[in-house]
C-alpha cells in the first residue's frame, strides 16, 4: 500500500491581497511552510490571490475539512465568530509563530512526533507579529491598508 492511501492529506491554503502587493509575503510563508513540514505531513500549500476583498491575509489548514488557522485583523472586523476570533491577530506572523499553528493543529488532529516537525518548534506558540510596514499614523479606519489607499 502506498503512503498516499494509508496518510489522510493535510493542505495549507493562504489567501491575500494583491493590491496590498503581499505576493512576495504569501510565498515567504508558503516557503517556510515547505521547509518545515516535509511530505506526507503537509501534501500541499496553495496561494490564492483574494482581489475584491482588499486587505485579506488568511491561512487556511484542511484534510477532512478547511478551518481558518490565521487571520489578519482589519480595522473594520464586525460580527465575527467566536471561531474566528480565537485565530485573528494583529499585524502578521513570523514565520515560527505560523509554523506552531500548523504543528498544534496537525498535533490535535492525529499526534504528529516531534521528529517529523523541527525541534526549534517545540519551544511553544511564542508571539511574535509585525504590522506589515503600515504605521499606526497613516492608517484610515475606513481603509485596510495603505497600498489598498493608494488604489482608490
Amino acid at each position: 500500500m502506498s503512503i498516499e492511501s494509508t496518510t489522510p492529506t493535510t493542505k495549507i491554503k493562504i489567501k491575500y491581497c494583491t493590491k496590498c502587493k503581499w505576493t512576495n509575503r504569501a510565498i515567504w510563508y508558503t516557503q517556510e511552510i515547505l521547509q518545515t513540514f516535509s511530505p506526507p505531513t503537509i501534501s500541499e500549500v496553495s496561494l490564492v490571490p483574494e482581489i475584491i476583498n482588499p486587505g485579506t491575509f488568511e491561512v487556511y489548514i484542511s484534510r477532512t475539512h478547511e478551518e481558518l488557522l490565521y487571520r489578519r485583523k482589519m480595522k473594520q472586523d464586525f460580527g465575527l465568530s467566536e471561531k474566528e476570533k480565537k485565530v485573528t491577530y494583529e499585524g502578521f506572523p513570523d514565520a515560527k509563530l505560523l509554523k506552531n499553528l500548523i504543528k498544534q493543529k496537525l498535533e490535535e488532529w492525529d499526534s504528529i512526533s516531534s521528529d517529523v516537525v523541527g525541534e526549534h518548534l517545540s519551544r511553544g506558540v511564542g508571539t511574535l507579529l509585525n504590522d506589515g510596514g503600515v504605521d499606526d499614523d497613516d492608517y484610515n479606519d475606513e481603509k485596510d491598508c495603505i497600498e489598498c489607499k493608494k488604489e482608490e
